[in-house]
C-alpha cells in the first residue's frame, strides 16, 4: 500500500481561473478510465495549467481519499491510499466486493453503545444489483452470527453507482452486543429491505422539547434532500422509528404502515397537498437506541398528479397511531405501542422554486 499525504491550507488571496470543458482519459494497469468536467466536477485553467478535482481523480485511479479538517491550529490534511487485494483480505462468497481496514470499535460511552466501523475500505469487483444491499455479519469465535449491520454507507456515492474496479471508504453500525475482541466479519449481499437497521446515540434527538412522552418508541422524520430546491426535484423523506428501551428489543408482529403528509400554508390555514404511505413495517427494533428507517419519495406533485406551484411546503407524519408487537423477552404477550406527535414528526419545511 502506498500512502500519499498532503496539506490543505486556507487560501489567503483570491485567484481567478477559467472553467475548462475537457475530457481526460488515462490508462491504469491496462484499463482505461475517464474524467469528464461535465460529470465529474469542474476543471480549472489557471495560467495555462489544468487543475482537476483531487478526490474524483484519485478515486478513479483506485485510491481512497481522506480529508482531515484543521484542528487546534494545525493545517488540514489529505491522505490518499492505493490498495491492492492483499490489503483487502475478506470478500463475499459470490465475489462482488473485497474489504479491508475493518477497525470494529466497541464504543460504550454515554452517546454510543453499538459496534461500528467508521473508515473501512471497499473495492467492487462487479456491480451490485439494484435490489441488493451490502451488510456485515458479526461472528463470534465459533462462527455463530451474533449481529448484522445496517447497509453500508459509502462516503460520497451510492452503492448502486459503483462499478468494477471502483474503490471507496464506507461506514456502518451494528446493533448492540457485548464487546468481544475474538470476532470475525462476514460480507453478505442481501435483498434490499423496505426498513433497515440504523441507530441514534443521543436521547435528546427525540426527547427534547415536544418529546415522546415516555413511550418506548419514538418517531423522527427528515428531508434527506436540500430544503430549498429547483422545481421538479425528487425529495427523499426519511422515517425513523427508535427503541428507547435499554433492557429489551421490541418486535412489531402486525405490519404497520404510516402516512406522510405534504401540506402548504395558505391564508393562515394548512392545506393538505399530498399523502404518501410507507412500506409496511414488521420485525425487530433493537434496544439501546436501535432504530429502523425507510424512505419515501415526493415528486412535487399533489394527490391528483399535478405539479405543485412554487412556494413553501411542509412534511409531517400522521399521528397519533398505535402498532401491535411484543417485547422480545415475553413473546406471547401482545403490547399496543402508541406513537405520539412531537417536534421530530411535523413541520419539516421544503421550499420549491
Amino acid at each position: 500500500m502506498a500512502l500519499l499525504a498532503g496539506t490543505a491550507a486556507v487560501a489567503s488571496n483570491e485567484i481567478k481561473a477559467l472553467l475548462s470543458s475537457i475530457h481526460v482519459s488515462f490508462q491504469l494497469n491496462g484499463q482505461s478510465s475517464t474524467l469528464d468536467s461535465a460529470k465529474d466536477g469542474q476543471v480549472l485553467n489557471y495560467k495555462g495549467q489544468l487543475f482537476v478535482p483531487l478526490r474524483t481523480f484519485a478515486e478513479k485511479m483506485g485510491g481512497a481519499v481522506y480529508y482531515h479538517p484543521a484542528q487546534n491550529g494545525s493545517k488540514g490534511s489529505v491522505e490518499i491510499f492505493y490498495e491492492d487485494d492483499r490489503d483487502l483480505p475478506i470478500q463475499d462468497k459470490d465475489g462482488y466486493v473485497r474489504m479491508g481496514h475493518l477497525d470494529l470499535k466497541f464504543a460504550q460511552t454515554l452517546d454510543v453503545f453499538t459496534p461500528y466501523i467508521e473508515k473501512g475500505i471497499i473495492k467492487f469487483n462487479k456491480s451490485i444489483p439494484a435490489d441488493k444491499d451490502i451488510v456485515l455479519a458479526l461472528l463470534d469465535s465459533s462462527g455463530k452470527q451474533v449481529a448484522v449491520s445496517g447497509p453500508i454507507k459509502l462516503d460520497n456515492y451510492k452503492v448502486s453507482q459503483m462499478g468494477k474496479g471502483d474503490i471507496s471508504t464506507f461506514e456502518t453500525i451494528f446493533p448492540y452486543v457485548t464487546a468481544n475482541k475474538n470476532y470475525k466479519l462476514d460480507i453478505q449481499i442481501v435483498p434490499k429491505q423496505a426498513w433497515s437497521y440504523t441507530h441514534y446515540s443521543v436521547d435528546a434527538v427525540v426527547q427534547g422539547a415536544g418529546g415522546i412522552n415516555g413511550f418506548p418508541l419514538g418517531m423522527i422524520i427528515s428531508n434527506e434532500s436540500s430544503s430549498t430546491t429547483t422545481k421538479g426535484t425528487i425529495h427523499e423523506i426519511e422515517v425513523d422509528i427508535l427503541n428507547l428501551k435499554d433492557d429489551d428489543h421490541i418486535v412489531i408482529s402486525k405490519p404497520a404502515t404510516f402516512e406522510i403528509e405534504i401540506s402548504q400554508n395558505k391564508d393562515g390555514k394548512s392545506q393538505l397537498i399530498r399523502t404518501i404511505k410507507t412500506k409496511p413495517l414488521s420485525g425487530t427494533i433493537y434496544w439501546k437506541k436501535g432504530a429502523v428507517k425507510t424512505t419515501v419519495a415526493w415528486d412535487e406533485k399533489d394527490n391528483k398528479g399535478k405539479s405543485v406551484t412554487p412556494g413553501e411546503y411542509f412534511i409531517s407524519i400522521k399521528l397519533p397511531t398505535t402498532i401491535e408487537g411484543t417485547m422480545a423477552s415475553t413473546p406471547k404477550d401482545v403490547v399496543t405501542f402508541t406513537l405520539e406527535p412531537s417536534m421530530q414528526t411535523m413541520q419539516r419545511p421544503i421550499t420549491v422554486k
